[in-house]
């Protein structure tokens, strides 16, 4: 099988979740089933919201490191365990030889299959800043709707305060208040644009119908690595 190579650490769980959805979605029967994985867990990857909004170092110098250290090692693709991380993207498929996958833009792909009219965005407040998630929809039909800022607010603790910080007992409490009456008025699924809000809904509880893009892309992955056609998986840089 083809190897998959992960720069992850972005954060750690959901490396880990990401990384466990690729085993998963494999359903090997023994340990030869499974996809090869190279695993890069760089944690000292500065914050991208921080990187992107000019507050903080710069995260481009680690992620062309990490590409570049897994493609050394052999992997065949790549893949990023962040959705901000995607800013970037541009950047690494132009620096390295080897085909990058788009997470959001796998994500756009499954929900205009879906024949979905609009999803809710939540997401971290780099994704929201850079408009990562409306350029990879642009043109599939779907409507990103974007909650009010309390509610983005509210995602951004619940992601830092929360998953991050590995808290179990963190009170999501005023998030599912929140959320409760924008399920309620928009009638559309939730699109949980960061690697880390699905692990808070499996740990919190937290309400409503969720389109999860790590599940996609490591679905894809693992079509990919057993040998589907490559071409059709990796979106070119624009």
């Amino acid at each position: 099988m083809r190897t998959i190579g992960i720069i992850g650490g972005m954060g750690p769980l959901a490396t880990v979740d990401l990384y466990a959805k690729i085993v998963y979605a494999a359903q090997g029967k023994k340990d030869g089933d499974h996809v090869p994985v190279l695993l890069s867990g760089r944690p000292d990857i500065p914050d991208r919201a921080a990187s992107i909004c000019g507050t903080g170092p710069s995260a481009l110098p680690a992620l062309l490191e990490e590409a570049r250290r897994l493609e050394q090692a052999g992997a065949d693709a790549l893949c990023l365990g962040c959705n901000t991380a995607h800013f970037y993207y541009n950047a690494l498929a132009a620096a390295i030889g080897i085909p990058i996958f788009h997470m959001p833009r796998l994500a756009g792909t499954y929900c205009q299959h879906k024949r979905l009219h609009k999803v809710i965005l939540l997401a971290a407040p780099g994704t929201y800043e850079t408009g990562i998630y409306e350029k990879a929809f642009s043109g599939t039909g779907v409507e990103i709707i974007r909650p009010e800022p309390a509610v983005q607010r509210l995602t951004a603790q619940c992601i830092y305060e929360g998953i991050k910080a590995c808290r179990r007992d963190y009170d999501a409490g005023a998030l599912q208040a929140a959320l409760l009456p924008l399920l309620k008025r928009e009638q559309a699924p939730l699109l949980l644009g960061c690697t880390e809000l699905p692990i808070a809904w499996r740990w919190y509880g937290l309400p409503g119908e969720t389109i999860d893009p790590g599940e996609i892309l490591a679905q894809t992955i693992v079509r990919w690595a057993q040998g589907g056609a490559g071409e059709s998986f990796f979106p070119q840089p624009h």
